[in-house]
């Protein structure tokens, strides 16, 4: 996501000479990828989180515990 508003903010600068507004475009640009990525977000953020728990051996005790 960050490469993709960098990206467009270059671009709308080198094109249009105005970065104030290039700047702002950018933004309006992350804000409106933000909810198409969240799933990728949430998903990436349980697997680290999962992972964590692995390393600790706390992911068996609890799928032990509810049985899963």
């Amino acid at each position: 996501m960050v490469v993709v508003v960098i990206f467009v903010l270059l671009i709308n600068g080198l094109v249009k000479k105005n970065w104030l507004e290039a700047f702002l475009f950018s933004i309006s640009v992350a804000v409106g990828i933000t909810p198409g990525m969240l799933p990728m977000i949430v998903n990436g953020t349980l697997a680290k989180g999962a992972k964590f728990l692995a390393k600790r051996r706390q992911l068996l005790r609890i799928c032990l515990r509810f049985r899963i």
